[in-house]
């Protein structure tokens, strides 16, 4: 006879994470193209790999700091004053295992049981669960296909009750990946000032944008300055999901120095040599371009982007590319790109091209030709096309340089 478990009644109203279920399933097709966690589809970059193998070497494995180590608290520091606000110093910033953790910590140290915040309707499901975890309530604000799936201030004033204490922004969002313009973020936040709510902006993707869009974030609302706390990690902008590191910048030091405190009960601290590589990831290691414009990496370097700009950076694949149903002339827009045999550095502005097909596209960086050929045969020069292809093996990615009066090609092998 099997025994009842002694759950606790918090623990069996936390929602299960349906992005997980999601996941596990999956795993059990390894054939199955996974669009389930947000994972980026490159590898960490190599320096930010090579830092953290010498951290280890040094011994840095002991016990770091609640607040994160001096040297990453300075460099986010740093970051977000050029970004943000001149009065960021590292006593703003807390060094949090992944965005999530940082999120957790927001709700301990400003919610109490029976509070509400809101959030944007989807949005990622873990909200939910830790607003449960502390006896708070995130209360779901619908967002609409003709904004655009823009949380709007009109909707958020309409879900405002006497227990609300705070909106949670995701802006790049997941999963809409909708990106508040400048005006939504100044409506929203004549909003929060009248109703005096806390806002907490989480910007994993801020990095992850395309079209020439510029995310605008509420802590660049001078007159919300005291009210914002921003949430982050290198997660995706580095792709570094598995080393669960990232940060929280909050108003005040004292904030800061409660969450330490409850980092202490949490976590205790993110791993040392994490940090070191996190500092590494914060450098501008690219190559500024002559005309003064963003940085691309140095010759070698393996993927990610830079501090100031994203970029995707054209690598070397390896691996399958599963096919792509009855696309006919697939193109790329590649704006002045320079192309050269593989350590050259490669200038211009042609970190984003997309793939189109009947006029809808995907945004995607970094391929410029594939030199494929079909699982179980030889070479064979083809169009990326066709109902009949089922499987490719990526055996090169070569990219070929283009006339800088020409903006287009096409994708052939």
């Amino acid at each position: 006879m099997e025994q009842e478990l002694r759950i606790s009644q918090r623990a069996k109203q936390y929602p299960a994470s349906g992005i997980r279920k999601m996941f596990d399933l999956a795993a059990q097709y390894p054939e199955a193209i996974k669009l389930t966690v947000g994972e980026p589809n490159f590898d960490t970059p190599q320096y930010i790999k090579d830092a953290a193998k010498r951290a280890l070497d040094e011994g840095q494995t002991h016990y770091a700091p609640n607040a994160g180590t001096t040297e990453l608290r300075e460099a986010v520091a740093a970051k977000y004053r050029k970004q943000y606000w001149e009065g960021y110093t590292k006593d703003h910033v807390i060094i949090t295992v992944g965005a999530m953790e940082g999120l957790f910590l927001a709700m301990m140290t400003l919610l109490d049981p029976g509070d509400e915040i809101l959030v944007p309707d989807p949005c990622f499901p873990n909200y939910y669960g830790q607003a449960s975890s502390i006896g708070a309530r995130a209360v779901p604000v619908p967002t609409y296909e003709e904004y655009g799936y823009r949380l709007q201030a009109a909707d958020i004033e309409k879900a405002v009750t006497s227990r609300t204490r705070a909106i949670l922004l995701n802006s790049p969002c997941n999963p809409t990946g909708a990106v508040l313009t400048k005006e939504d973020i100044l409506a929203i936040a004549k909003v929060a000032k009248t109703h005096d709510l806390w806002v907490l902006t989480d910007e994993p993707y801020d990095a992850i944008v395309y079209d020439g869009i510029q995310p605008y974030s509420m802590a660049q609302v001078p007159e919300m300055q005291d009210r914002v706390m921003v949430l982050n990690s290198f997660s995706k902008s580095y792709a570094m999901t598995g080393w669960r590191i990232g940060y929280l910048v909050a108003p005040e030091p004292g904030y800061i120095k409660k969450m330490a405190q409850l980092q202490e009960g949490v976590a205790s601290c993110v791993s040392t040599f994490s940090q070191v590589a996190a500092v590494e990831a914060l450098k501008e290691h690219g190559v500024r371009r002559p005309d003064g414009g963003g940085l691309h990496p140095p010759p070698g370097h393996s993927g990610g982007r830079t501090q100031r700009y994203p970029r995707h950076h054209l690598q070397e694949v390896r691996g399958q590319l599963l096919r792509l149903p009855q696309h006919q002339g697939i193109r790329q827009d590649l704006p002045s790109v320079c192309g050269g045999a593989a350590g050259e550095r490669r200038s211009g502005d042609g970190a984003r091209l997309r793939l189109r097909r009947h006029g809808r596209g995907l945004s995607a960086a970094g391929i410029r030709q594939l030199r494929r050929k079909p699982e179980g045969g030889g070479a064979q020069d083809r169009r990326l096309c066709g109902p009949g292809l089922s499987r490719y093996k990526v055996s090169s990615l070569e990219c070929r340089p283009l006339p800088r009066s020409g903006q287009r090609t096409v994708l052939r092998q």
